[in-house]
């Protein structure tokens, strides 16, 4: 029998990202103000809003990273995976995502404050940077192979199955771009900055790689309003109604779980 339930990131996105951008873009436009009034970084508000953006960064990462492993699931599991209860799913990722994060952030106060142990802070940004490849590589590669599964077994399995992986595309092409560009984009201020010192011995401000966080955002999240304002936009009112075998109007467009909802109702 057909199971379908909405499988998107939504909800996870609106828990456990969303409101740590809005943090990060406020935190970065303070500190911006602030350098630019006083030319000083070392005020004490200054340091504490830096460690807010920093572990604010990696639960968005850790974000990412768990949509990813969850799209693994619905992948391997085609025949069986259903998300029945949205909500305390999503809870219990942002949970979870919660609790990597802080342990993250735990370990890389830990390094910094030892003396002894402040040269390993490097391994910590280098598993950073790991973390979001990995992320990018495994979006990318589910994105791939789920498009081609639709594509040959569209019409040689069960409806389960095929909207599975109707709901994997949507929910990775969604996805992949915000990872694409967060993992890109944002880490170009890290560069930046190693540059300065290995090159020139200096420090760049520390606005400059909020810049390049906020530009990630931009560039992630602007196609995704022009996506839905698309979405609302007006057509002529001069195109031929379809109607069905009873006289009734057809919906021009059908959204994917209401077609696989009839073709359920059509089958029982």
């Amino acid at each position: 029998m057909l199971c379908v339930r909405k499988k998107k990131p939504t909800l996870y996105l609106g828990i456990g990202c969303i409101p740590f951008v809005g943090l990060i873009t406020l935190g970065s436009i303070y500190i911006s103000i602030f350098y630019l009034i006083t030319n000083r970084e070392d005020h004490f508000t200054v340091t504490n809003i830096r460690a807010f953006i920093a572990a604010a960064s990696q639960q968005i990462r850790t974000c990412y990273l768990f949509i990813a492993f969850e799209r693994i699931i619905a992948t391997v599991y085609l025949p069986t995976y259903t998300l029945a209860a949205p909500l305390p799913i999503s809870c219990g990722l942002t949970v979870f995502s919660f609790a990597a994060t802080i342990f993250y952030m735990v370990v890389s106060y830990y390094l910094v404050s030892v003396p002894t142990l402040a040269k390993y802070t490097q391994h910590i940004l280098w598993f950073m940077f790991f973390m979001q490849f990995v992320t990018l590589i495994i979006c990318v590669i589910l994105f791939m192979l789920n498009k081609r599964m639709y594509k040959l077994l569209a019409y040689h399995i069960s409806l389960q199955k095929r909207y599975q992986i109707s709901e994997n595309v949507k929910v990775l092409s969604f996805i992949s771009p915000l990872v694409f560009s967060f993992t890109l984009i944002s880490p170009i201020g890290v560069l930046i900055n190693a540059i300065a010192l290995s090159y020139f011995n200096t420090v760049t401000p520390i606005c400059v790689l909020h810049i390049f966080y906020n530009l990630s955002f931009i560039f992630a999240f602007v196609p995704q309003i022009q996506i839905k304002k698309d979405n609302f936009k007006i057509y002529p009112t001069n195109v031929p109604i379809v109607t069905n075998a009873f006289g009734a109007p057809l919906p021009l467009v059908l959204p994917n779980d209401t077609y696989f909802q009839q073709l359920r109702q059509q089958w029982h």
